[in-house]
């Protein structure tokens, strides 16, 4: 008697060109706020490209203020949330965030930003990364991603931001994560969530590639 099992299939996101996926994401309802009106803020739009809802959102701010918290983000979705420089004092804005990608095995997709409020001595910084399934969100993340290395569960990408923009991945085999982030003290970041196999691919995004020819 012959078996045989599926073939999963790599996407090569280095050499696939991401404008028909970019294409397919929807902006969500927290797209529609305006950001506040201080020195330094940080808005981070987070994009969901695999076929699983990123729930569980969770944000420990270490400095600063959050104007809005991550929410839950579907399939095909872009949000955002928002940190900001505290109303008073001379520093900037820096914390975690991360969601549960909801595949059933519990691994975190987290996200570290760092905004200062002088260039001098500081720049800004951004770090994308993905926790081990089963990881529990920890509030130390932000002072390992921005001072140490991988470890503990936790694998990241960090970078600074300030007369380059490179975009920022990493990936743990069933997953990756990218993020890219502006050099002003009034920045963007933009993060995507995206799968390494075709077959964990939002179906919109999915389908989209398919008629182009890309996978």
């Amino acid at each position: 008697m012959a078996y045989s099992s599926a073939v999963r299939i790599p996407i090569n996101w280095a050499d696939l060109g991401v404008t028909a996926a970019s294409t397919s994401i929807e902006s969500g309802a927290t797209m529609m706020t305006a950001e506040a009106s201080y020195r330094v803020v940080c808005t981070i739009e987070v994009e969901n490209w695999t076929k699983y809802n990123l729930v569980n959102p969770h944000a420990t701010i270490k400095k600063g203020e959050l104007q809005s918290s991550p929410v839950l983000i579907r399939p095909t979705l872009r949000e955002k949330f928002t940190a900001h420089k505290s109303y008073w004092g001379f520093s900037g804005t820096y914390g975690v965030a991360s969601w549960r990608i909801d595949d059933g095995e519990g691994r975190r997709a987290v996200v570290m930003w760092s905004c200062p409020y002088n260039f001098w001595w500081h720049s800004n910084y951004l770090g994308v990364g993905l926790a081990e399934p089963a990881t529990e969100r920890h509030r130390d993340w932000f002072h390992q991603m921005y001072n140490e290395g991988n470890g503990n569960g936790l694998r990241f990408v960090r970078s600074r931001y300030d007369k380059h923009t490179p975009t920022i991945r990493t990936n743990d085999g069933k997953f990756e994560i990218t993020g890219i982030m502006g050099t002003a003290h009034r920045t963007r970041a933009r993060v995507i969530v995206r799968p390494v196999y075709e077959d964990d691919l939002a179906p919109n995004i999915s389908d989209a590639l398919r008629k182009r020819n890309l996978i």
